[in-house]
């Protein structure tokens, strides 16, 4: 009878356990699960290093969390961090083998950030394996076997896109481009029917296919300029000029072609062999006018821009690049009437209310300057160079607790604009806040080491603290970046003078006031206080002879140099 009980004891204890490990590894799931929930909120509000953080917290509770595992590698994706994001991914993937998506993100990883193409293949091939009608990997699949050059495997793939969505217009038009692209020679058949026509000008049939030739050339500087291809596309489109010399859509594509390469002369050529034939072809004085200005020729730039308007005066983006190009001569007024106009048609642009606020405040508008970067940010809240100009505007405006809320927001999008942590701590400055102005000129000073006026900022107030050490620190920092700053060598010699009478600090701020004397000889207030230095070492007579000193000086220059 003891045994029975003791059996069924034991059988309780372990159903019990049972429950209670059960139980333990739901609440663990629903732990992991809220932690992940956790990082898609953060993740979505764009705060992804929290969110990576919350991802993490999730693995910990329960290190199989697959989708956890491909967020992550996601955020890590999204912050540039392509390495860590990939071995995210392939985490997700030894947990679940068969998880589609994470084949196929993993290889857009490889192939737009680190170039891996055949790893890439290999992805997308997983990816195909799971899912057959992925017809989105199918037409990308397509892309990365033609810039390996494998054209029929890459025709094939477009084809298997198309099986599943026939209406795909984009897979359409590039595997009809490589099948033409494999058949090549069309200049010279192109050249063949132009000695028939000679014999026979009224052939339609063969002046049908001439055409048809021109326009495949035609598609092909197309499409390779549509992949970046910019060399490929200008071959192919000096091809269709050789044979159709008044072709004006394709002096404008080239002129295009030129632009993005950064061949701004060659671009401008184009663009005027464009208007040689086609006068009234405002994209291309458009556009001509974007490079001018590109090349700092500003009038030219806007009489191209205002070209464009006479033939069609509704070209709203026209009115915002005219605006910049008058924005930069200094015809400020005019600047703002331009941005007026293409906000009137654009008034969403964020970009267009900037630039008409930095216009404004040059016009001493600094109402009106707050006011456009307030719409600006209505409209992008990140935009942090909005944010850092309307700072700067209302500390002018003597607003110093709003500027440097300004700068703040600006900070929490880019944390490493060093401008904004100089200006701010001008502000609190000025508001007597000095310990939070030395923390923010001390920001300033880590994103750009060598910024002047952040430094000479920063001293003033050190010492205004009586942080004198702290301050003869700061000047040694920036004299090893510009000796040649007679300033600081001065206000380094002051520092180490009002630290007292000790011997080795008198004898090293004279050692200073002589460097900045023999930058600048007539410096008098040097000459003072290395006297009062003198006097401290009781070097009276050469204290005197500081103090008096001014027609000597290049003489002992000479000998400081020496």
């Amino acid at each position: 009878m003891e045994d029975v009980f003791k059996k069924l004891y034991l059988g309780i204890k372990a159903y019990l356990h049972e429950i209670w490990l059960n139980q333990r590894v739901a609440f663990n799931n629903l732990r992991a699960r809220a932690w992940y929930k956790r990082g898609n909120g953060l993740y979505n509000s764009w705060r992804k290093e929290e969110g990576i953080a919350s991802y993490d917290k999730a693995l910990e509770i329960k290190p199989d969390f697959h989708e956890a595992w491909y967020e992550r590698g996601n955020a890590l994706n999204n912050l540039g961090r392509k390495e860590e994001a990939i071995e995210s991914y392939d985490k997700a993937l030894e947990i679940k083998p068969d998880y589609y998506e994470v084949w196929y993100k993993r290889g857009d990883v490889l192939l737009h950030e680190l170039g891996r193409k055949e790893e890439v293949i290999e992805s997308y091939d997983k990816a195909l394996e799971i899912k057959p009608d992925y017809y989105e990997v199918w037409y990308k699949r397509g892309h990365v076997l033609y810039e390996l050059g494998k054209l029929e495997e890459a025709i094939e793939s477009y084809e298997k896109c198309l099986e599943i969505k026939p209406d795909d217009r984009d897979a359409q038009f590039y595997r009809d481009f490589l099948l033409r692209f494999l058949k090549k020679e069309e200049k010279e058949i192109a050249a063949r029917y132009d000695k028939y026509l000679e014999i026979k000008p009224d052939d339609h049939e063969a002046r049908f296919y001439r055409s048809d030739i021109l326009y495949k050339l035609e598609i092909k500087g197309d499409f390779f300029y549509h992949l970046g291809k910019l060399e490929e596309a200008i071959a192919s489109y000096d091809k269709v000029l050789e044979i159709k010399s008044d072709a004006y859509w394709i002096w404008w594509q080239r002129g295009n072609a030129f632009r993005r390469l950064g061949k701004l002369e060659k671009a401008i050529a184009s663009y005027e062999k464009c208007l040689e034939i086609k006068p009234d072809d405002c994209q291309a004085w458009f556009y001509r006018g974007v490079v001018l200005s590109s090349l700092g020729k500003l009038e030219k730039a806007i009489a191209s821009y205002e070209k464009c308007l006479e033939i069609k005066p509704d070209y709203y983006e026209v009115w915002f690049y005219r605006g910049n190009a008058l924005n930069g001569l200094g015809r400020k007024e005019e600047a703002v009437a331009s941005y007026n106009k293409y906000l009137e048609i654009k008034p969403d642009d964020y970009d267009a209310w900037f630039c008409r606020g930095i216009a404004l405040n040059d016009l001493e508008r600094k109402e009106d300057a707050v006011a456009s970067y307030d719409k600006a940010l209505e409209i992008k809240a990140d935009y942090y160079e909005a944010w850092h100009n309307r700072g700067s505007v209302l500390y002018e405006l003597g607003r110093k607790e709003e500027a440097i809320e300004s700068y703040d927001r600006a900070l929490k999008v880019k944390p490493d604009l060093h401008w904004a942590w100089f200006y701010r701590g001008t502000a609190l400055n000025d508001l007597g806040k000095l310990e939070e102005a030395i923390e923010s000129y001390d920001r300033a000073l880590k994103v750009k080491p060598d910024l002047h006026w952040a430094r000479v900022h920063r001293d003033v107030t050190l010492s205004l603290l009586e942080k004198l050490e702290d301050a003869i620190a700061s000047y040694n920092k920036y004299l090893e970046i510009k000796p040649d700053d007679y300033d600081a060598w001065y206000n380094r010699g002051d520092a180490l003078s009002l630290l007292g009478t000790l011997l080795e600090k008198l004898e090293k701020a004279i050692a200073r006031y002589n460097e900045a004397i023999g930058i600048k000889p007539d410096l008098h207030g040097a000459w003072f206080n290395r006297g009062n230095a003198l006097s401290s070492l009781g070097k009276l007579e050469e204290a005197i002879a500081s103090r008096k000193n001014r027609g000597s000086s290049k003489e002992f220059c000479k000998n400081i140099r020496d």
